[in-house]
């Protein structure tokens, strides 16, 4: 496994074990006590919906960059032009 990828696996993989086991010096609950869940954002809305919107720019992205290898300038501008509105789009 390339070092950056384990990195970032390494991150949510942390990240998991917080939210599912909870240590006892934050009250063993998730959300920790004292912030009200209300505060808190439902997992399947916003940041969903986000996740969805980068993944797809980045797809979007590496088409672009093939095309370009391949020398194929019109499937470069659509691409660009789907991954930078994509991005402004999350923004």
């Amino acid at each position: 496994m390339p070092r950056k990828l384990c990195y970032s696996f390494h991150f949510f993989e942390l990240f998991f074990h917080a939210s599912l086991s909870p240590a006892v010096t934050i009250g063993g609950v998730w959300p920790p006590e004292g912030i009200r869940l209300e505060e808190t954002l439902d997992a399947f809305m916003l940041p969903l919906v986000n996740t969805v919107v980068l993944l797809t720019s980045g797809v979007a992205l590496v088409a672009a960059h093939r095309a370009i290898i391949a020398g194929c300038r019109p499937i470069v501008l659509n691409g660009l032009y789907i991954a930078i509105s994509l991005g402004i789009l999350f923004s």
